[in-house]
Protein backbone atom coordinates (compact mmCIF):
# COMPACT_ATOMS: atom_id res chain seq x y z
CA UNK A 1 0.00 0.00 0.00
CA UNK A 2 2.83 2.40 0.79
CA UNK A 3 4.37 1.88 -2.64
CA UNK A 4 0.99 2.76 -4.12
CA UNK A 5 0.95 5.96 -2.05
CA UNK A 6 4.45 6.84 -3.25
CA UNK A 7 3.42 6.15 -6.86
CA UNK A 8 0.31 8.30 -6.52
CA UNK A 9 2.32 11.09 -4.90
CA UNK A 10 4.99 10.89 -7.62
CA UNK A 11 2.32 11.18 -10.30
CA UNK A 12 0.89 14.20 -8.49
CA UNK A 13 4.34 15.82 -8.49
CA UNK A 14 4.76 15.14 -12.21
CA UNK A 15 1.34 16.63 -12.99
CA UNK A 16 1.95 19.64 -10.75
CA UNK A 17 5.35 20.17 -12.37
CA UNK A 18 3.77 20.11 -15.84
CA UNK A 19 1.15 22.63 -14.71
CA UNK A 20 3.82 24.81 -13.14
CA UNK A 21 5.92 24.74 -16.31
CA UNK A 22 2.88 25.57 -18.45
CA UNK A 23 1.98 28.47 -16.16
CA UNK A 24 5.58 29.73 -16.29
CA UNK A 25 5.53 29.54 -20.09
CA UNK A 26 2.22 31.44 -20.24
CA UNK A 27 3.68 34.08 -17.92
CA UNK A 28 6.72 34.44 -20.17
CA UNK A 29 4.51 34.89 -23.22
CA UNK A 30 2.40 37.51 -21.41
CA UNK A 31 5.52 39.39 -20.28
CA UNK A 32 6.99 39.31 -23.79
CA UNK A 33 3.72 40.66 -25.22
CA UNK A 34 3.67 43.44 -22.63
CA UNK A 35 7.32 44.25 -23.31
CA UNK A 36 6.70 44.51 -27.07
CA UNK A 37 3.86 46.95 -26.49
CA UNK A 38 6.01 48.90 -24.05
CA UNK A 39 8.88 49.02 -26.53
CA UNK A 40 6.54 50.25 -29.27
CA UNK A 41 5.16 52.95 -26.95
CA UNK A 42 8.73 54.00 -26.09
CA UNK A 43 9.59 54.15 -29.78
CA UNK A 44 6.57 56.33 -30.53
CA UNK A 45 7.43 58.61 -27.63
CA UNK A 46 10.99 58.90 -28.93
CA UNK A 47 9.73 59.71 -32.44
CA UNK A 48 7.47 62.38 -30.98
CA UNK A 49 10.38 63.80 -29.01
CA UNK A 50 12.61 63.93 -32.10
CA UNK A 51 9.92 65.73 -34.08
CA UNK A 52 9.20 68.14 -31.22
CA UNK A 53 12.91 68.92 -30.74
CA UNK A 54 13.39 69.45 -34.48
CA UNK A 55 10.38 71.75 -34.61
CA UNK A 56 11.60 73.74 -31.55
CA UNK A 57 14.90 74.34 -33.36
CA UNK A 58 12.98 75.80 -36.29
CA UNK A 59 12.92 72.81 -38.65
CA UNK A 60 9.21 72.46 -39.42
CA UNK A 61 8.05 70.04 -42.07
CA UNK A 62 4.66 69.89 -43.76
CA UNK A 63 3.90 66.32 -42.64
CA UNK A 64 4.80 66.92 -38.95
CA UNK A 65 1.18 67.44 -37.96
CA UNK A 66 -0.07 64.25 -39.60
CA UNK A 67 2.85 62.21 -38.23
CA UNK A 68 2.26 63.59 -34.71
CA UNK A 69 -1.47 62.83 -35.06
CA UNK A 70 -0.70 59.22 -36.09
CA UNK A 71 1.72 58.91 -33.17
CA UNK A 72 -0.98 60.18 -30.79
CA UNK A 73 -3.58 57.72 -32.15
CA UNK A 74 -1.14 54.80 -32.13
CA UNK A 75 -0.03 55.68 -28.61
CA UNK A 76 -3.61 55.86 -27.35
CA UNK A 77 -4.44 52.48 -28.90
CA UNK A 78 -1.24 50.95 -27.56
CA UNK A 79 -1.93 52.28 -24.05
CA UNK A 80 -5.29 50.49 -24.12
CA UNK A 81 -3.58 47.32 -25.33
CA UNK A 82 -0.94 47.78 -22.64
CA UNK A 83 -3.62 47.79 -19.93
CA UNK A 84 -4.90 44.47 -21.26
CA UNK A 85 -1.35 43.11 -21.48
CA UNK A 86 -0.61 44.17 -17.90
CA UNK A 87 -3.81 42.47 -16.75
CA UNK A 88 -2.71 39.32 -18.60
CA UNK A 89 0.69 39.48 -16.87
CA UNK A 90 -0.99 39.90 -13.50
CA UNK A 91 -3.34 36.99 -14.12
CA UNK A 92 -0.52 34.79 -15.45
CA UNK A 93 1.61 35.71 -12.43
CA UNK A 94 -1.18 34.61 -10.09
CA UNK A 95 -1.65 31.34 -11.99
CA UNK A 96 2.11 30.67 -11.93
CA UNK A 97 2.31 31.36 -8.19
CA UNK A 98 -0.64 29.07 -7.56
CA UNK A 99 0.87 26.32 -9.73
CA UNK A 100 4.20 26.68 -7.92
CA UNK A 101 2.44 26.36 -4.56
CA UNK A 102 0.63 23.22 -5.74
CA UNK A 103 3.93 21.80 -6.98
CA UNK A 104 5.64 22.53 -3.65
CA UNK A 105 2.77 20.91 -1.75
CA UNK A 106 2.87 17.85 -3.99
CA UNK A 107 6.64 17.52 -3.49
CA UNK A 108 6.06 17.68 0.27
CA UNK A 109 3.37 15.01 -0.11
CA UNK A 110 5.77 12.79 -2.03
CA UNK A 111 8.44 13.19 0.64
CA UNK A 112 5.91 12.29 3.30
CA UNK A 113 4.75 9.21 1.37
CA UNK A 114 8.37 8.13 0.86
CA UNK A 115 9.17 8.68 4.53
CA UNK A 116 6.06 6.73 5.57
CA UNK A 117 7.01 3.84 3.27
CA UNK A 118 10.55 3.82 4.65
CA UNK A 119 9.30 3.92 8.24
CA UNK A 120 6.92 1.04 7.61
CA UNK A 121 9.70 -1.03 6.04
CA UNK A 122 12.07 -0.24 8.92
CA UNK A 123 9.42 -1.13 11.50
CA UNK A 124 8.85 -4.48 9.80
CA UNK A 125 12.60 -5.06 9.67
CA UNK A 126 13.02 -4.09 13.34
CA UNK A 127 10.22 -6.50 14.26
CA UNK A 128 12.02 -9.33 12.46
CA UNK A 129 15.30 -8.42 14.17
CA UNK A 130 13.53 -8.31 17.53
CA UNK A 131 12.14 -11.81 17.06
CA UNK A 132 15.47 -13.11 15.73
CA UNK A 133 17.42 -11.63 18.65
CA UNK A 134 14.98 -13.06 21.21
CA UNK A 135 15.23 -16.50 19.59
CA UNK A 136 19.04 -16.21 19.49
CA UNK A 137 19.27 -15.22 23.17
CA UNK A 138 17.02 -18.14 24.17
CA UNK A 139 19.11 -20.61 22.17
CA UNK A 140 22.34 -19.19 23.63
CA UNK A 141 20.94 -19.76 27.14
CA UNK A 142 19.99 -23.33 26.29
CA UNK A 143 23.39 -24.12 24.79
CA UNK A 144 25.18 -22.44 27.69
CA UNK A 145 23.19 -24.53 30.17
CA UNK A 146 23.99 -27.73 28.29
CA UNK A 147 27.67 -26.81 28.29
CA UNK A 148 27.59 -26.40 32.04
CA UNK A 149 28.11 -22.63 32.13
CA UNK A 150 25.49 -22.54 34.87
CA UNK A 151 23.27 -20.29 32.79
CA UNK A 152 25.79 -17.48 32.84
CA UNK A 153 25.20 -15.60 29.55
CA UNK A 154 28.03 -15.45 27.01
CA UNK A 155 26.25 -12.73 25.07
CA UNK A 156 24.89 -9.39 26.06
CA UNK A 157 23.89 -6.49 23.86
CA UNK A 158 26.52 -3.84 23.30
CA UNK A 159 26.35 -0.81 25.54
CA UNK A 160 25.27 1.23 22.52
CA UNK A 161 22.44 -1.16 21.69
CA UNK A 162 21.32 -1.44 25.30
CA UNK A 163 21.33 2.36 25.68
CA UNK A 164 19.48 2.83 22.39
CA UNK A 165 16.83 0.30 23.46
CA UNK A 166 16.42 1.96 26.87
CA UNK A 167 16.05 5.37 25.24
CA UNK A 168 13.53 3.95 22.81
CA UNK A 169 11.51 2.43 25.63
CA UNK A 170 11.64 5.70 27.58
CA UNK A 171 10.50 7.68 24.55
CA UNK A 172 7.61 5.28 24.08
CA UNK A 173 6.85 5.63 27.81
CA UNK A 174 7.36 1.92 28.39
CA UNK A 175 9.67 2.19 31.39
Amino acid sequence: MDIENVTIAARAVAEARRSSEAAAAALLVAKEHDAKIGARLDSLSEQKGVISARRESGDRRPDDGSVLALIAIDSEDLRALRLDAEAMVSSATDRAASANAVEAASVDGLRRAEDQAEQDALLAHAGKLDALLLETVARLKDVSRRLGDHGRPKYGPSKELALALRKLQAERLEL
